[in-house]
């Protein structure tokens, strides 16, 4: 009869912690939609991709991954964008564009002038060949995924006063802010 009852008490036990465990979702990482901020059409990451680690960085103002062209992968659901989708940024009818500091950091701030969406892209400069951080605090410089020769690719450049598309040599190692697919 102890049995019985040691038994009992130990089912029961056991049906009531289980019951009692929670439950978790399964986990899905984010969409592109679901983090990625529309401006004129196109739909960015909110921060740079570090092609070294694999992520984005956790804030807009941080910036610790520079790439070549020719390494460059941005994770699943992102690419590159094309020399297109980076002159959309440049359209001064929908988007309005200011020179800003965050958290001490130079950069460009990209707004749609329709939703009032922006991105914060910082002045994180570039790095040399001989692997040499060049205008750091003092420009921007972002790969497109669209190869003009085998030696050079566009890419956004933006300074305090100027923002143009320009050609760079692909071994230069500019910074990254994928768009979704």
């Amino acid at each position: 009869m102890k049995t019985n009852l040691f038994f009992s008490v130990a089912i029961l036990a056991v049906l009531f912690f289980t019951a009692c465990e929670p439950k978790y979702p399964e986990y899905k990482p984010p969409t592109p939609q679901e983090i990625g901020v529309e401006i004129n059409g196109v739909v960015w990451a909110p921060y740079n991709f570090v092609g070294l680690t694999g992520s984005f960085e956790y804030k807009p103002e941080i910036f610790t991954g520079y790439s070549t062209w020719s390494y460059e992968k941005c994770p699943t659901g992102w690419r590159l964008p094309t020399a297109e989708e980076l002159e959309t940024l440049l359209n001064r009818d929908m988007v309005d564009k200011e020179w800003t500091t965050e958290n001490d950091v130079n950069g460009r701030r990209f707004i749609d002038k329709n939703s009032d969406n922006s991105i914060f892209m910082p002045a994180a400069g570039f790095y040399n060949f001989s692997h040499e951080p060049r205008l750091v605090g003092e420009g921007g410089y972002y790969w497109s995924s669209t190869s003009e020769n085998d030696t050079l690719a566009y890419a956004l450049a933006f300074y305090n006063d100027d923002l143009l598309l320009l050609r760079a040599n692909k071994k230069s190692f500019l910074s990254v802010r994928c768009v979704a697919e």
